[in-house]
């Protein structure tokens, strides 16, 4: 972990949610903003050189059986951030 220091606009910050009303607040949600960023980051490395059927022209049929299931892009994001929450649980 690294500790950083910003400069923030207060009233800027006010407008944007009136609830923020004290450093101590601000800083707590200035911490879950960059939190989900870096999921955010984390999961589009993860995706960065993988193989997805649906980025080509053309689909070959023999990439997957009839009856194999399939899985939707936020299915994955849910998975993958899942994945990330217990992995920086773990102590």
């Amino acid at each position: 972990m690294c500790t950083v220091s910003i400069n923030i606009d207060e009233a800027m910050m006010q407008r944007i949610n009136p609830g923020l009303t004290s450093r101590e607040r601000i800083g707590d949600w200035l911490q879950h903003q960059v939190d989900l960023m870096m999921e955010e980051l984390a999961f589009e490395k993860a995706l960065e050189g993988m193989y997805f059927p649906w980025d080509q022209d053309v689909v070959d049929d023999d990439v997957m059986d009839d009856d194999e299931e399939t899985m939707n892009v936020e299915e994955l994001r849910a998975m993958l951030h899942e994945t990330i929450r217990k992995e920086y649980a773990l102590p």
